[in-house]
């Protein structure tokens, strides 16, 4: 056989192996690809399996949440206004229940005006419902929640006392602008705006007005006048073209249908809006 021949041979019998071996490795490859699908479609299987049995889970955790929180029902906010003064708003918070132990005791858990948590046992009524009274200030915030005690102890979800019960609608400095030459104040424009629906009724503006402290120890006031008024935005606005002297300090002040007054000063620095940055 000459050396062509055995070339070509050497060359067939290579073709045949390499071949073989492709083809072997395409079978490994495919079989890899399957054990792979396979185990993609088990983890795929037990992670879905996972996610239902957490969201039976959720799902029944919300249903006992759910359940709780209906336990009391018909609760309600009223004001007695007979008691309540130009400092103080005397609210009573009134419930019934769902169901409850006939010998349970049933309190009322809330922050008092220092920040303090009361347990109060509360009064029940002729009716069925239970009342607890609180006296309430404006500058705080209060949490509050509904608990009995028998055979076991039971309570909801910790609560916040809705504002607009005991709290003015925010009032904040919505626009202001000012000149000034050689230091002194020339001119000043200034709106204010008062948001919310205010439920209590108590603590709407009466009057506004700028009182300009002049270095002469002179006082003088600039009242401000309604700009837009509706039920959820009131805006009142105040301009100063000019000043009869050298200003030294000019306050906001407002006081309430209740004869509430609120005062800050708003030039030269806007305490008035510093302060409700912390509250």
């Amino acid at each position: 056989m000459d050396k062509g021949m055995k070339a070509i041979v050497a060359l067939f019998i290579f073709s045949i192996v390499l071949n073989f071996l492709i083809y072997t490795r395409l079978q490994e490859t495919e079989n890899e690809v399957k054990n792979l699908r396979n185990n993609m479609l088990a983890s795929y299987e037990n992670l879905n399996n996972s996610i239902s049995k957490i969201d039976r889970n959720v799902s029944s955790r919300l249903d006992e949440f759910v359940n709780d929180n209906s336990w009391v029902i018909n609760e309600e906010f009223i004001i007695d206004y007979e008691k309540t003064t130009n400092q103080e708003v005397h609210l009573d918070i009134q419930w019934s229940f769902n169901e409850i132990e006939e010998s349970a005791k049933v309190y009322l858990v809330y922050s008092d005006e220092s920040g303090k948590y009361v347990k109060e046992e509360a009064i029940k009524q002729d009716n069925g419902m239970y009342k607890s009274s609180l006296i309430l200030f404006l500058d705080k915030i209060y949490k509050y929640k509904i608990m009995s005690e028998g055979s076991v102890i039971k309570a909801i979800e910790e609560k916040e006392i809705p504002e607009d019960y005991y709290k003015p609608g925010r009032i904040e400095i919505s626009d202001m602008s000012y000149e000034e030459s050689n230091g002194y104040l020339q001119s000043l424009a200034i709106d204010v705006t008062q948001q919310g629906n205010l439920i209590s009724g108590f603590y709407k503006p009466e009057k506004l007005q700028l009182i300009i402290n002049y270095r002469n120890n002179e006082m003088e006031i600039s009242e401000f006048q309604f700009k837009s008024e509706s039920l959820f935005t009131n805006i009142w606005s105040a301009k100063i073209d000019s000043f009869k002297d050298k200003t030294e300090s000019i306050v906001l002040e407002i006081k309430y249908e209740n004869g509430y007054i609120d005062s800050n000063e708003v030039w030269p620095k806007d305490k008035f809006s510093e302060k409700l940055k912390h509250n």
